[in-house]
């Protein structure tokens, strides 16, 4: 079993937490179910693509133990997660609806809140 946790800024804050909070019925049950699969598999999620490496910006660098937890149903969604190999956790860093095969920006937000999360 794997263990995963919403990463809470210095605010207070808890923006994969919130941003779950704030979708409808219509994606809730499949967060919870990736999530379950997340505790249950871990990074054996990386084999069928359910967890893939987020980089830099398309085509730049990987960033190191960081993923978006993926669905690609009808209603798309991508939550951030990075592994901190030091405490053995997944650490819940945002959340987006996927609208557009690249938004940039929704992950720079990330990329900005694990640098946070790092920096702690």
């Amino acid at each position: 079993m794997w263990q995963d946790i919403y990463y809470t800024r210095p605010n207070g804050h808890q923006p994969a937490k919130e941003w779950i909070d704030e979708q409808d019925n219509s994606i809730k049950p499949s967060i919870d179910a990736r999530r379950d699969r997340l505790r249950k598999e871990g990074l054996l999620l990386l084999e069928n693509k359910m967890l893939v490496p987020i980089r830099e910006r398309p085509g730049g660098r990987i960033v190191p133990n960081f993923y978006e937890l993926r669905y690609t149903g009808r209603k798309k969604w991508r939550l951030a997660i990075y592994y901190d190999r030091r405490k053995n956790i997944f650490v819940l860093i945002s959340g987006w609806r996927k609208l557009q095969p690249i938004q940039q920006q929704d992950v720079n937000r990330a990329l900005r809140l694990l640098d946070e999360y790092l920096s702690e």
